[in-house]
Formats: C-alpha cells, structure tokens, sequence
C-alpha cells in the first residue's frame, strides 16, 4: 500500500508601520510594509494529526524575519551613512529593503531612490559598456559572413587552394570569438552589478532619514495621518474595475494606503472611504486561475478634497486615469 504524506502549511501575516523622508519633497512619509511568517508540517499518513504547533512556529517566523530586517537594515544604512565611497552587501541589503519596494511618496508620487533598479543586483552598465557588448558580438558575425563569402568565391573560381580553406576556418573563428566574448562580458557584467556611493551622489543614498525607519512599537496599528493632511469630512471613493479581455476572471486584492479595502473582478466595483486628503491605491496582487502567480501593478497617487466623491477606474491591469473623477492625480 503506497504511503501518504500530507504537508500542512500555516501563515500570518503583519503590517509594520514605517516612515521616511522624501528626497524629491522632503515630506515624511508614513507608510506599512507586509510581513508573512510561515511554517509547514509533512505527516506521513493522512491518519496523523498536526501537533498543533504550526501557529506558534509562524508567528515566531514572522517576528524573527521582522526583527531580522530592521537590525539588518540598521546595520547596511549605517554602514553607506559611514563611507564616502565603497560596495555595501548588495544582496544583502537588496533583502532588507525587499518589504518596502512598493514604497511611493503620497505627495509628489515619486519612488525612493533605495526602492529602484540600482537595488536589485542586477548590472547597471553605462550606455558605453552596452554598446560594446553588443557591436562586437555583431562584428565578429559580419566578419565571419564576409570570409564565408570571399572562400566561397575563391572556391567557386575554381582556384582550390589552402587559401579558402584559411578563410574559411578563419570565419568559424570570428564566429565564435564573438559568441565566447558575448557570454563573458554578460557574466562580467552581472557581477559589477552592485550599488555604490560614489561622490556627489544623491544625499537621500547616505542620508540615513531618507531610508526606512521601521517602527515596531505600533505593529498592525492604523498609520498615523498629520493633522495638515487630515480631511474635516472623509471623502468617497469608487473604485470600478471596466470589463475587459485582458485578464478575464483574474481577481485583484486593492490596499488604500495601508487598509486592504477589498477585492475585485472584472466588472466590480466596490465603495471606500478615506480620511486624508493625498492617498496611494496599490494593486496588492493579482492571483490568477487560483495559482500562487502574482503581479504587482504601479500604484495610483491622488489627492482629493474634503467630503468630495471620487471615481477611479481600473482595466487590464492599469488605472485609467483620463477616467477618473473627483481628484487631483499626482503620479501612476
């Protein structure tokens, strides 16, 4: 009889208040960062019976990943804020920062520097290095086309001579030089991938302000508005999700600054209201066909007025914002 074996999963998950000054505006920003704690359990026969621990074992996930990122994050800011130049951990400081890649500034609706594509590790060659990369390859293949063709003449004159064989193999050699070239310089590449602070490079890099300040003490706690940005009389939000083909039956999970307000199909639309006058509307996931694919989309920045009723709409993956009514669109 063939063996069963049942793996149980549990998670939880938390919002973690952070704040950070802007280096476009200079405004601070209060924002939540998701946490997820997880942990499985594999039985070996469906007639066992989980030892009831799982929950214990994800919150304590949770809070080691939780505790982790901010000592981490400390330490990698720290450690830029010290150096007038030099090469943080990239990957490292890449993972610390993962929890606020979505970060957008609700006043001017411009990403943080550390959120962008110099963070990732991924290379970021110069315009001069990409195009070196990519015209010698292409030489060494014209090159190679050309001797292929001054052999084949050679041949074809009737002149049967070493000397088109050389050609020849000549051609195969630029050929492959070019391929060989090709794959070292995107490994080279790949490894130059790194963030750097450089000289008279942005302050908000080696401004420690300007990073993620994660406060722990108010943990899943709604996000503190400032009294400048508070609206006397909440305002209404629509937000109508227009039928389309593009991702038919695909459901989308909508947060409004830090409050998951509900989820959406194609076709529905669903009411909300805020309390302050400049707001993010993030696409939190889109779960497809039930799978554990997800695709984050750009949030919508906007600003609206006291007791006023806005409409935002929302349609294959994107805002529409020539559509919407009832705000002031600061960035998408």
């Amino acid at each position: 009889m063939a063996r069963i074996i049942r793996t149980t999963e549990h998670t939880v998950t938390a919002n973690v208040p952070y704040h950070y000054i802007c280096e476009n505006c200079r405004k601070r920003n209060d924002q939540v960062a998701v946490f997820n704690g997880c942990a499985s359990e594999t039985l070996g026969s469906s007639y066992q019976h989980a030892s009831g621990t799982l929950g214990v074992e994800s919150v304590r996930d949770l809070n080691d990943y939780i505790q982790k990122t901010n000592e981490g994050l400390q330490e990698c800011v720290k450690q830029l804020c010290s150096q007038k130049s030099g090469d943080p951990k990239q990957n490292v400081f890449s993972t610390f920062l993962f929890p606020f890649s979505n970060a957008v500034c609700v006043y001017c609706g411009k990403k943080p520097t550390w959120s962008g594509s110099e963070l990732t590790g991924e290379p970021q060659p110069s315009k001069k290095n990409s195009r070196k990369g990519c015209l010698i390859p292409v030489a060494g293949f014209v090159l190679a086309i050309l001797l292929f063709v001054i052999a084949m003449l050679i041949t074809t004159s009737g002149n049967k001579g070493p000397v088109a064989d050389i050609i020849g193999f000549s051609g195969f050699g630029a050929l492959f030089a070019g391929i060989v070239f090709y794959i070292i310089y995107r490994r080279r590449n790949r490894k130059s991938g790194k963030f750097r602070v450089e000289p008279g490079m942005n302050s908000a890099q080696i401004n420690p302000d300007c990073f993620p300040i994660m406060d722990l003490q108010n943990i899943n706690q709604p996000v503190p508005v400032p009294d400048e940005d508070k609206l006397a009389v909440p305002a209404e939000i629509t937000i109508i999700r227009d039928s389309a083909a593009y991702l038919n039956g695909v459901i989308g999970s909508f947060r409004l600054n830090d409050k998951e307000i509900g989820k959406l199909m194609n076709g529905q639309n669903l009411l909300t209201t805020t309390h302050r006058k400049h707001n993010v509307l993030y696409v939190t996931g889109i779960n497809k066909f039930n799978s554990d694919m997800t695709t984050d989309f750009k949030p919508l920045v906007f600003a609206v007025e006291s007791g006023t009723h806005a409409e935002i709409h929302f349609k294959s993956g994107k805002f529409l914002p020539d559509a919407c009514t009832g705000m002031d669109i600061i960035g998408f």
